[in-house]
């Protein structure tokens, strides 16, 4: 029942675990960026122990895509898309957007999919994780409304890549007009919108092997085609 997961503060949202609610999604390729300027990115400054923390915000057509895209080998009306706009925090954790306006497969259609992506994985050292909290928010225009979910998540390399994590069943569309979420903007044709905040913090970072999972990392590792380096440092895991 998504009644329990709404907030109608700022600062709400309730927390998922393990629900069935939330899935952790395959690495996807990017989508090539439309022609606007992020904002600069920080390079990542390697293993961390001491959290930081950024405040990221996209705003995303509101309207259904029509498009089709295969997904199991079938023509489903779901499309995924990556926001062009990345943001950093001041380690260099990098994030991205990664949305499907009308649900990420048949069984979640007619609800918005929203995911933490991991902005330049392929560009991260092999074994990089990162132990992550975040609150991802849909925001009224006028502030007085919004709709949040919160999660603790890893995201990592290996041995089980976990690059995109959210919730497929972020928030029906049949709520976002009803409860003021969707923002018809006075440019672009009135085209209407969802304004998206997410607060996501870092407790921890690093590149180490865990010994547990060497032998998985080292498989992961043959399988990606990883530098020697990283089959070097799971042998000596």
């Amino acid at each position: 029942d998504d009644d329990d997961d709404v907030s109608d503060d700022d600062g709400g949202g309730d927390e998922y675990e393990s629900s069935g609610d939330e899935r952790i999604v395959p690495p996807r390729r990017r989508r090539p960026s439309k022609k606007t300027t992020p904002p600069p990115l920080v390079p990542w400054a390697g293993p961390q122990s001491v959290a930081s923390t950024v405040t990221c915000r996209w705003r995303v057509p509101g309207g259904s895509t029509g498009h089709t895209t295969k997904r199991g080998g079938q023509q489903q009306q779901h499309k995924g898309e990556y926001h062009e706009c990345g943001f950093s925090d001041s380690a260099g954790n990098r994030w991205l957007l990664y949305y499907f306006l009308d649900g990420d497969g048949p069984d979640n259609a007619g609800h918005v999919s929203l995911y933490l992506s991991v902005r330049d994985a392929r560009e991260l050292p092999f074994g990089w994780s990162k132990h992550t909290t975040f609150a991802m928010t849909l925001e009224a225009v006028d502030g007085k409304a919004s709709y949040s979910k919160w999660a603790t998540q890893v995201f990592r390399a290996a041995p089980t890549a976990v690059q995109d994590w959210g919730w497929p069943k972020f928030v029906a569309r049949s709520e976002l007009r009803s409860r003021g979420l969707l923002h018809t903007t006075s440019s672009r044709g009135g085209r209407e919108e969802l304004r998206v905040r997410a607060v996501v913090t870092v407790t921890t970072s690093s590149c180490e092997i865990d010994r547990a999972e060497a032998d998985a990392c080292l498989l992961a590792a043959a399988r990606a085609g990883a530098p020697v380096d990283a089959v070097h440092r799971c042998l000596a895991a």
